[in-house]
């Protein structure tokens, strides 16, 4: 410690330097500290990593429950319009062209 502060007194050009060898200490703590962290940088890498595969397995998981409910229900329309157009086709094709016009209005506009 009396080294810094002799040479900042005595004005010499060996400002920011540090006396007899602690530039190699402090290099080397600089080093095992950046090692240190970049070890817990890949920890923390990691372990963010497994929660998102986590997550994105939940999301795929519930995607595909979302369809699967979704083409049941879809079934279920496509048989209810079956049985109805089986039953009534000429009020099916009645709405079909009342669709198909107002559309064909619409469009024309």
């Amino acid at each position: 410690m009396s080294d810094i502060s002799a040479s900042s007194t005595s004005g010499a050009s060996t400002e920011g330097r540090l006396p007899n060898g602690a530039d190699e200490t402090a290099a080397g703590a600089r080093s095992a500290s950046a090692a240190k962290l970049q070890g817990a940088a890949s920890a923390v890498a990691d372990e963010v990593q497994s929660i998102v595969q986590d997550r994105m397995t939940q999301v795929r998981q519930a995607a595909a429950s979302a369809y699967d409910a979704a083409k049941v229900r879809g079934e279920g329309a496509k048989e209810q319009m079956d049985v109805y157009v089986r039953g009534r086709p000429w009020e099916a094709v009645s709405f079909a062209a009342l669709i198909g016009l107002a559309i064909g209005l619409y469009i024309a506009r």
